[in-house]
């Protein structure tokens, strides 16, 4: 069985993942900014970047474990339920 009949995803796809949606969604919204467009690209590739590798650590970290699980385990019981709402 693959690791995509599970329902995961390697940590490298999670990166693609998220730089991808990062960078798209710059291009989408930054369309307005004309010649400068390449700054928000830069911006939005640093950021989608570091939070890619955050998220790796973090699922590193608390392997085999969701990340609402993850929530709970960090925040506690009734704080992590909270935030698993909101999120």
């Amino acid at each position: 069985m693959t690791v995509l009949e599970k329902g995961r995803i390697a940590s490298s796809q999670l990166v693609m993942l998220l730089v991808s949606f990062g960078v798209g969604s710059v291009l989408v919204v930054g369309k307005g900014a004309g010649r400068d467009a390449w700054v928000a690209v830069l911006i939005s590739l640093a950021v989608a970047v570091a939070h890619a590798v955050l998220l790796v650590i973090l699922f590193t970290r608390f392997r085999g474990r969701t990340f609402l699980q993850i929530i709970d385990l960090v925040y506690g019981k009734y704080l992590g339920k909270l935030i698993a709402i909101a999120f």
